[in-house]
C-alpha cells in the first residue's frame, strides 16, 4: 500500500465523488474485504457494489489482493487520497488566476512516516514513549505561545514489500 494517491484527472475525481465509493475506499484503507462482506456491511446488493468496485479499480484506488474460496479480496491502494490542485476542470481554466500559495513554515513541513519492523512488545514500548512525550510537552505548555495541533498515529499496516 502506497502512503498517498494523488488524483490527477477528472475521471479519478469522479470515481471518488460517489458516497458509496468514498466510504468503500475508507473501509478498505484499514482492512481487506470481499465483495460479499462489503455489500453486507453497506447494506447493498452485491451486484450494485460490484459496479462501484469496478469504477474504483479503474481509477487505481483499490486493488485485488488475493482470490480464494470466499472470493476476491479488495484493499485500498493508498492510505491517503489527495487532489492535485493544478488539475484543470475545463478547457477555460486559468491556473494562474489565483495568487501563488504562501510558503509553508518549516514547522508545518515536519510530517513524516516510516515503516518499522517491531515485535508486539517493542510496539507497545514505542507507543508508550510517544504518549509520554506528549504528556511531557503538555505539561510545558506556554499560554502565550501560538496554538499548534499535534498528531501522533501508530498504525499496524501490511508491509508494502511483502504484499
Amino acid at each position: 500500500m502506497k502512503p498517498e494517491h494523488v488524483l490527477t484527472t477528472k475521471a479519478e475525481l469522479a470515481a471518488l465523488a460517489d458516497p458509496v465509493r468514498l466510504l468503500t475506499v475508507r473501509l478498505l484503507v484499514t482492512r481487506e474485504a470481499t465483495l460479499t462482506q462489503l455489500a453486507q456491511y453497506l447494506g447493498l446488493r452485491p451486484s450494485a457494489l460490484h459496479y462501484h468496485l469496478k469504477k474504483l479499480q479503474a481509477a487505481g484506488l483499490i486493488e485485488v489482493t488475493r482470490h480464494d474460496d470466499t472470493g476476491k479480496h479488495y484493499r485500498a491502494t493508498a492510505m491517503v487520497v489527495n487532489v492535485n490542485p493544478a488539475m484543470p476542470f475545463t478547457e477555460q481554466a486559468d491556473l494562474s488566476a489565483l495568487p501563488p500559495e504562501p510558503m509553508q513554515r518549516a514547522s508545518e513541513q515536519r510530517r513524516t512516516g516510516a515503516y518499522l519492523h517491531l515485535s508486539d512488545a517493542q510496539y507497545d514500548a514505542f507507543w508508550q514513549e510517544v504518549q509520554d512525550l506528549h504528556a511531557r510537552y503538555a505539561a510545558l505548555q506556554d499560554p502565550e505561545a501560538p496554538r499548534r495541533a499535534t498528531e501522533s498515529v501508530a498504525l499496524t499496516l501490511p508491509d508494502p514489500e511483502n504484499v
